[in-house]
C-alpha cells in the first residue's frame, strides 16, 4: 500500500471542562509531545469549566480589560500558544486542538489551505446540526479587519467559517514548529458574555461581538450535548482528513502514525 493509501491512525481525546490555564497547557504538551516524536497525530475535543478567555501569543489584556478586578484570573485567562485574537469561551463551547507531523500529515501543506481543510470539516458537522456555514471570502475579512480587530470572533479571517447572514462561527490559529503544527479552534455554543462586562474597559465591543458572530444555541432548536458534539466533530474530522480515530483518555506515547 502506498504513502496515499495507507490509513493514517490518529489518537482522539475527548476531555473534561477544565479552565484556560489547564487546556493551554494541554494543547502544548501535545505539541510539544509531538516535536519530540513521542505521540502519533492527535485530535484533542474539549470545552470550558467556566467562563474563559484566551487570547493570542503576541497579545495582551490591558488594552481592553481592567485585569486586576478579574477574579482567579491566572485560571481563567490565558495566552494561547497560537496566535488569534481574544476569543470568550463559555460552558459547553466546542473547541479542539489538532497536533500533527509537518512531514506525514494529512493536511495540505500551507497554513490556510490546511486551515481551510479543517473548516470544511466543520462546516460538515454544522450542516448535519442544520447550520449552513461556508468559508469567509477575502472581501469580508478586509472590510472588517478594522473594526475590533484584537477580538477573534469580530473579524473572520479568509479560511474561517461564517453563516450566510456573515457571522462568523468558527475560529482558528495555527502554530508550526520543526516537525510539528498545532491548530487551535473553537466553534461557540452559546454567545453569552454578561460575565466580563464588569471587567471590560470598552463595553462596545461586546455589542459589536454579539452582532458579528453566531452560535450553535441560537441557529439549531435542539439542546445538543457536549459528548454528542464532539463525536458529531470527530466523525467528520475523519471522514474529511482520511483518518482512523483511536480514542484515549490521556497522551498516549505509542507511536501509530
Amino acid at each position: 500500500m502506498n504513502e496515499v493509501e495507507r490509513p493514517h491512525h490518529w489518537n482522539l481525546i475527548i476531555d473534561s471542562p477544565d479552565n484556560a490555564c489547564n487546556n493551554m497547557r494541554k494543547d502544548m504538551d501535545l505539541f510539544s509531545n509531538i516535536e519530540a516524536n513521542e505521540i502519533p497525530a492527535t485530535l484533542r475535543i474539549y470545552s470550558w469549566d467556566q467562563p474563559c478567555i484566551t487570547y493570542g501569543y503576541s497579545q495582551s489584556l490591558e488594552n481592553d480589560f481592567y485585569i486586576e478586578k478579574i477574579p482567579n484570573r491566572t485560571q481563567i485567562a490565558a495566552k494561547r500558544p497560537t496566535g488569534g485574537g481574544i476569543v470568550f469561551h463559555n460552558s459547553g463551547d466546542l473547541t479542539y486542538s489538532i497536533v500533527t507531523k509537518l512531514e506525514t500529515t494529512r493536511l495540505p501543506k500551507g497554513i490556510e489551505q490546511s486551515c481551510t481543510h479543517i473548516h470544511k470539516a466543520i462546516a460538515g458537522m454544522l450542516l448535519e446540526l442544520g447550520i449552513i456555514a461556508s468559508i469567509a471570502k477575502s472581501t469580508l475579512y478586509n472590510k472588517n479587519k478594522h473594526t475590533f480587530e484584537r477580538i477573534c470572533f469580530a473579524t473572520p479571517a479568509r479560511y474561517e467559517l461564517v453563516t450566510i447572514q456573515g457571522q462568523k462561527i468558527a475560529g482558528s490559529a495555527q502554530k508550526r514548529g520543526k516537525k510539528a503544527l498545532l491548530q487551535q479552534g473553537t466553534i461557540p455554543f452559546s454567545s453569552d458574555y454578561s460575565f466580563w462586562i464588569p471587567f471590560c474597559k470598552n463595553t462596545g465591543f461586546i455589542t459589536s461581538l454579539k452582532s458579528k458572530s453566531a452560535d450553535m444555541e441560537s441557529l439549531t432548536t435542539t439542546n445538543f450535548t457536549f459528548d454528542y458534539l464532539a463525536k458529531l466533530l470527530a466523525a467528520h474530522f475523519e471522514k474529511n482528513l482520511g483518518i482512523i480515530l483511536t480514542e484515549t483518555s490521556e497522551i498516549d506515547t505509542k507511536t501509530l502514525d
